[in-house]
């Protein structure tokens, strides 16, 4: 006689796809905000509150808030509390399809495993969403404990319940959302780490990673923004000329900017039926080589290469606080957001690429 039986789930899943595959809290933090991406918003902002006394933990929270397109009762019970499950993957399949006059203006995802979520229990064992779309009125409110999976791995993962609510207005200390029209906002408190400055502008040089240097402030399609209350006295005494050492205000990929002075660069664009290419070094222009298209299906990509003598090298080390070849050599950016990253251990040249 032949059986079905069911997989059962244990509770103690949500360390395997959280605390475990997710390595560090620069990690999680990269993964929440490029849910932020996802989400179609424009701006998303990581805000450290009480984080500078040790003593202040309890209080200690971080708050990644966007104004994306929020979620609706139905997609926080169908989709975000639906583990490994992923919109992302979906759409992914219709790219395979040939509906390009219906997804040419959508962003491309910059992540699609459906876990990022779990990047909260990381970062700390309390989880608030608070969450609106434009055409609601109500503010959607879920709340995560997440010790609740850590008392009984005999217990089944979905057995164990989260709170849902909703509410007229937010109410997070220190923070204002008069006008909170749609979005999202994660509020992750009893924190697992302390943040110190250091490990700040660390998150700060691991995040500038995400945008795209070959773009313009104005032009930018998706910011990031970094606060920290406690730091804005000491960020008044940082020199103009070291700007990598603030911990509030825009993320920025300001390291081409500064090698460029000691690197030989060599920048090259697609668009309007024409290949242009220039050679600077050192900051100078070298020559300019225009050339036409006959590439049809290649079309508004710009390419930039630095090669790295010694002294950029070195510079390059000082500003990041890594070796070049261990930061990555090729990054490929999708509407300005860098969506992945191949690491090509080559300490020579750096390949920053564009594609819209």
């Amino acid at each position: 006689m032949t059986k079905e039986w069911d997989f059962r789930i244990s509770s103690g899943l949500k360390d395997i796809i959280g605390k475990e595959l997710i390595t560090n809290d620069r990690i999680a933090i990269f993964e929440l905000i490029k849910n932020s991406y996802d989400a179609n918003a424009k701006k998303v902002t990581a805000v450290f509150q009480n984080i500078k006394e040790p003593g202040k933990t309890n209080s200690s929270k971080i708050l990644i808030i966007d104004n994306g397109d929020g979620m609706s009762e139905a997609d926080l019970k169908e989709k975000w509390l639906f583990v490994g499950y992923s919109d992302k993957k979906y759409f992914e399949q219709e790219l395979k399809k040939d509906y390009r006059h219906k997804i040419k203006n959508k962003r491309f995802f910059a992540g699609a495993k459906g876990v990022g979520r779990f990047s909260c229990d990381r970062l700390g064992s309390k989880l608030m969403i608070y969450t609106k779309k434009e055409d609601e009125s109500n503010i959607h409110h879920l709340e995560v404990d997440w010790t609740k999976f850590e008392k009984d791995q005999k217990k089944e993962f979905q057995t164990i319940k989260v709170e849902y609510s909703t509410l007229n207005k937010i109410d997070i200390a220190d923070c204002s959302f008069k006008d909170f029209k749609k979005g999202t906002i994660l509020e992750i408190s009893s924190l697992n780490d302390k943040w110190d400055k250091d490990k700040l502008l660390e998150l700060k040089k691991y995040l500038q990673r995400l945008i795209n240097p070959t773009q313009e402030d104005g032009e930018q399609e998706f910011k990031i923004n970094l606060e920290a209350k406690e730091y804005q006295k000491e960020d008044e005494k940082v020199k103009k000329d070291e700007e990598y050492n603030l911990v509030n205000g825009p993320v920025k990929n300001i390291v081409f900017e500064k090698l460029g002075i000691k690197t030989t660069q060599i920048k090259s664009s697609i668009s309007d039926g024409k290949i242009k290419t220039e050679l600077i070094d050192k900051g100078k222009f070298i020559f300019r080589l225009e050339e036409k298209n006959e590439y049809q299906d290649l079309d508004n990509i710009t390419i930039n290469v630095f090669y790295l003598n010694q002294a950029a090298k070195n510079s390059f080390s000082r500003l990041m606080g890594v070796e070049p070849k261990n930061y990555g050599s090729i990054f490929l950016y999708k509407k300005n957001l860098q969506t992945s990253k191949t690491l090509l251990k080559t300490s020579k040249t750096l390949l920053i690429t564009n594609c819209n």
